[in-house]
């Protein structure tokens, strides 16, 4: 089966809050009260969500966003994909 051309396409998610923060990792909170750890090195450079305390848009690659079951937008889109 091919791969979908938008597999690292940055999403959007959004964040409530971050819970932990480690040297490689971030435990954030979704806004449905989810926390979900994510690998420092898969968060956009871009991402207003990046250390502890941060709330908000959070920019992943959208495989990181479906393997981890979180809903995002597309930019650009506006319109939220939620994969429950």
């Amino acid at each position: 089966m091919p791969r979908d051309p938008t597999h690292f396409n940055p999403v959007l998610v959004k964040v409530y809050a971050t819970a932990y923060e480690t040297e490689d990792g971030l435990l954030v909170v979704t806004r449905d009260f989810e926390k979900v750890w994510l690998p420092k090195s898969q968060i956009c450079e871009h991402s207003g969500v990046k250390h502890l305390g941060d709330s908000g848009d959070l920019i992943v690659p959208k495989w990181l966003a479906v393997e981890k079951g979180l809903p995002f937008l597309v930019p650009g889109d506006g319109s939220a994909i939620d994969l429950e």
